[in-house]
């Protein structure tokens, strides 16, 4: 018994249109865009969190010493 099926198209009992395809295609790409916008937003918010705790630990720093 074979299941290798790639290249036969009389297998599928329906047709999907290439407005269909075009359709599904485009709300995939909202949804990545979305996730993407989102995921953006987190990492540039962590990354200014870091900055702003690092500029507050250098600004407790002593001036003199060591440090100067």
């Amino acid at each position: 018994m074979k299941f290798n099926t790639y290249g036969r198209t009389d297998i599928t009992p329906f047709t999907i249109s290439q407005a269909e395809i075009d359709d599904v295609m485009q709300r995939a790409r909202a949804e990545r865009a979305e996730v993407m916008h989102a995921a953006l937003v987190k990492l540039s918010s962590w990354l200014k969190a870091q900055f702003d705790r690092v500029r507050a630990h250098r600004r407790r720093l002593p001036k003199a010493g060591a440090w100067a």
